[in-house]
């Protein structure tokens, strides 16, 4: 488990799962969040899993912004790819460090995040909000003038951090104090070399030779073969009631559940309706849908390979 884990794999002892202080527990069942706990301990019931515990501790994430000239990047942490200028028109630069925790009742959101080993680390989350924090800091900076980045410095941090709370909610995170160490970038501006315009030479012009105009054929428009569509609450927050909806016009559709990571057990392709879906199913974890079955095995085999299974209720026979 990587150091920096903000979420990791977690193994019931003697059938208990224990969430410390600090700690919540999420319970996975059929691709589906079954249950979530934080300091207690429960027993485990037969077929649940896979485990995971989140820590609900304080943590840090730091960008550098991107250099506005030559020779002025940083390193060591992630830039945010987006120049930034005060409303006199003042390049700026220098870092941006956001408190975060994790809100224990919203863990579920964080899920989709996870990567290598299951685990989801403080960088995941950073590369995650880095372009929700790269427009936070333009959209701010460029309300106040340079001066203002030493005499406001309270009143630009708390609009940095307003304009955060939402991305960070999305992931089931919480913002805390937000410390932008900003300046003005100093350069001087280069001379203005003028050249001589090249003188224009007319040439006479071509006749224009007209010929006939081909006969336009019209061929019918081919049928438009299915789609998928996908539907992830981490990147759209109405994809629940979309997927509900889609399901109710589709009720014959076919739906895979992306879990991610490396156990083709918990990538499932399903047909409706399947009993797996008359309990609460959610965009937690996202589900790619199409009516043709022989477009979403495409889809399948173009995300993961030969990684994923059949629905072992028998609804999506092979």
């Amino acid at each position: 488990m990587p150091a920096d884990s903000v979420l990791w794999p977690a193994k019931p002892k003697r059938g208990w799962l224990t969430a410390d202080v600090h700690q919540v527990a999420v319970v996975m069942w059929d691709g589906t969040v079954d249950d979530v706990f934080w300091a207690d301990r429960k027993k485990m019931r037969d077929g649940r899993g896979p485990f995971y515990l989140a820590s609900t501790a304080p943590f840090e994430v730091a960008y550098s912004l991107k250099a506005s000239s030559p020779g002025e990047e940083s390193s060591g942490s992630p830039t945010l790819d987006q120049s930034v200028y005060t409303s006199d028109a003042q390049p700026v630069m220098g870092q941006l460090t956001v408190g975060l925790s994790l809100a224990p009742e919203r863990v579920e959101r964080l899920l989709p995040l996870r990567g290598r080993g299951q685990c989801v680390t403080s960088w995941d989350i950073a590369l995650a909000i880095k372009n929700d924090c790269a427009t936070a800091v333009a959209d701010v900076v460029a309300q106040h003038t340079a001066s203002d980045l030493q005499g406001k410095r309270q009143a630009i941090r708390e609009s940095i951090r307003n304009q955060l709370a939402a991305p960070a909610a999305r992931f089931g995170l919480q913002c805390g104090s937000v410390y932008p160490n900003l300046s003005v970038i100093t350069c001087s501006t280069p001379p203005v070399i003028t050249r001589p315009k090249p003188p224009v030479i007319t040439r006479p012009t071509p006749p224009v030779i007209t010929r006939p105009t081909p006969p336009v054929i019209t061929r019918p428009t081919p049928p438009q073969s299915a789609k998928c569509q996908t539907f992830s609450r981490a990147h759209t927050p109405q994809a629940e009631e979309r997927f509900q909806a889609w399901m109710r016009a589709n009720p014959t559709g076919y739906v895979f559940n992306h879990f991610r990571g490396s156990n083709p057990g918990y990538n499932l392709l399903h047909q409706l309706p399947c009993p797996s879906f008359q309990r609460q199913a959610t965009t937690a974890v996202q589900k790619f849908c199409c009516t043709d079955r022989a477009c979403i095995e495409r889809t399948i085999r173009e995300l993961r390979g030969e990684s994923w299974q059949l629905c072992g209720n028998g609804c999506c026979p092979g």
